[in-house]
C-alpha cells in the first residue's frame, strides 16, 4: 500500500520514493510508488499534477485497490520498476485547491450553523468551485451571512488539524455529517477528520491549509438550482483575488459606456434601460407607419396578372419580422413575393390566395435549391433564407417567371 506522505504535510511538494510498479490502460502508463506526497482523486478534489522522474504526470487517481497510480504523460521517460526516483507535485495548484477545499469545510459549516443546511455534493473546479445544498432556495442575504460567518474563521486564523479514528463509535459528538462516516468506506480503514479549532470538525481525506488564515478570502459567487438541491459557485484565496478583479474591470468598463463613477452606475444603467424602452416603442410605431406606408406603396406597384390577380414583388431592407409585417398589411389577395436583405444576408416570404393554384412552398424550394438556401411553409405561405444578399434580385426574378408562367 503507497504510504501517503499529503496526510503527514499537505505543504510537502518534494520527496524521494522508489517505483513498485506500473500499469497500462490503453496508451496511459501509470506509475505506483512506495510513498507520495501527490494527492488521488476523491472526496470532489482533483488529482495532483507534477513529476515523477522526468515523467510528467497529468493526473492521479487511486485504484481499487487503493494504490496511488500516478498517470503520465504521452510520451514522457517512464521510469523502471525498482528505481529510487524524485517526485515533485505542482506547487501552485495544490496550494490553490488546499484553499478552495478549506474554504469548503468553512462554508459547509455555516450553513449548516445558520441555517440547518446541509452540504449534499462538493466539486472543486478549475475556475470555480460549487457546493450543493439540500435546501431549494436561498435569499442573498442568506448566502452573505454565511460567508461572512467563514470569513471570521478565516480572519481569525484558526488552527487547522487532523485526528485519526479507527472506530465510527469513537468519533466527536458534535462532528458534522457524522452520520455518514462510514458511507463507501473499507471495513478495516482509518476515520480522518479536519478540524478547524472549535468552529468545524468533519470526515476528510483532502488536502487543506495549516491554518485557515492561509485561505485569505471566501467569496460566494452566484448560484443554481440543480436537480432539487441549491448549487452556490465559490472562490477563494487568489481565485477570489482573480474574480474580483474581474469584476472591477466589468465595472469600471460599464462606469466608462455610462460616464459616470461607480457610484452611481446603477442609477445611471436604469435610466438607460428606461430610454432604451422609451426607444424601442417608438421604433415599433415608426416601423408599424413605414410598413403601412411601404404596403401602399407595393399594392400601388403590383402587376395585374390575367384573371384579375395582383403580383407584388419587391426587395426591400428589413429582417424576417419586417417582411412579415409588411405582407399584412399588403393583405391576402394578392401574390406577394419578397425577398429582405439585412447584414450581407436574404430572407424571403412568398404568399398568394388559398383560391389559386399555386404551390409557395415548393416555389420558394425551386428558387432556393440553387444557392443551398432552404425555408418552407404551406401552399400558401412560405419563408425561407440562407443565401446572401447579392443573389435576391436574381431569387426574385425566377420567381416572377415561374408565377406569370403558370397563370398564363
Amino acid at each position: 500500500m503507497t504510504e501517503r506522505l499529503y496526510y503527514e504535510d499537505p505543504s510537502l511538494f518534494a520527496f524521494e520514493a522508489e517505483v513498485m510498479d506500473l500499469v497500462t490502460v490503453g496508451n496511459s502508463v501509470g506509475v505506483i510508488l512506495n510513498r507520495t506526497a501527490f494527492y488521488p482523486e476523491g472526496g470532489g478534489q482533483p488529482g495532483d499534477r507534477g513529476t515523477v522522474g522526468k515523467a510528467k504526470v497529468h493526473d492521479t487517481t487511486l485504484s481499487p485497490e487503493g494504490e496511488i497510480i500516478h498517470w503520465v504523460e504521452a510520451g514522457s521517460q517512464v521510469p523502471d520498476i525498482g528505481t529510487s526516483i524524485v517526485g515533485k507535485v505542482n506547487e501552485i495548484r495544490r496550494r490553490d485547491h488546499c484553499q478552495q477545499h478549506s474554504a469548503q469545510h468553512l462554508l459547509s459549516q455555516a450553513f449548516a450553523r445558520l441555517f440547518g443546511w446541509e452540504t449534499v455534493s462538493f466539486h472543486l473546479g478549475s475556475a470555480t468551485s460549487t457546493i450543493d445544498l439540500d435546501v431549494a432556495e436561498a435569499e442573498w442575504d442568506e448566502l452573505l451571512r454565511a460567508e461572512n460567518l467563514a470569513n471570521s474563521v478565516v480572519f481569525n486564523n484558526e488552527p487547522c488539524q487532523t485526528t485519526i479514528y479507527h472506530r465510527k463509535e469513537d468519533l466527536p459528538i458534535s462532528l458534522r455529517l457524522a452520520g455518514n462516516a462510514d458511507d463507501g468506506l473499507p471495513v478495516a480503514t482509518t476515520l480522518r477528520v479536519v478540524s478547524f479549532g472549535d468552529y468545524d470538525a468533519t470526515l476528510c481525506g483532502g488536502t487543506h491549509v495549516s491554518a485557515s488564515g492561509e485561505i485569505g478570502l471566501v467569496k460566494i459567487l452566484s448560484t443554481e438550482k440543480s436537480r432539487g438541491s441549491l448549487r452556490l459557485h465559490f472562490a477563494a484565496g487568489e481565485r477570489a483575488a482573480s474574480q474580483f478583479e474581474r469584476y472591477r474591470s466589468v465595472l469600471s468598463e460599464l462606469c466608462k459606456l455610462h460616464t459616470t463613477g461607480r457610484a452611481d452606475i446603477i442609477d445611471a444603467a436604469e435610466r438607460t434601460l428606461v430610454d432604451n424602452r422609451r426607444m424601442h416603442r417608438e421604433i415599433r410605431r415608426l416601423r408599424s407607419e413605414l410598413g403601412a406606408l411601404h404596403a401602399d406603396h407595393l399594392k400601388h406597384e403590383a402587376i395585374a396578372l390575367p384573371g384579375g390577380v395582383r403580383l407584388v414583388v419587391a426587395s426591400v431592407e428589413g429582417d424576417a419580422s419586417y417582411l412579415q409585417h409588411l405582407v399584412s398589411k399588403v393583405g391576402d389577395d394578392a401574390i406577394v413575393l419578397l425577398a429582405g436583405t439585412e447584414g450581407g444576408n436574404a430572407h424571403f416570404v412568398f404568399c398568394c390566395p388559398q383560391e389559386l393554384d399555386l404551390d409557395c412552398a415548393g416555389l420558394l424550394r425551386t428558387c432556393l435549391d440553387p444557392y443551398g438556401g432552404g425555408g418552407g411553409g404551406s401552399s400558401c405561405r412560405a419563408q425561407g433564407g440562407g443565401i446572401s444578399a447579392e443573389k435576391a434580385p436574381t431569387v426574385l426574378r425566377r420567381a416572377e417567371e415561374e408565377v406569370t408562367k403558370g397563370l398564363r
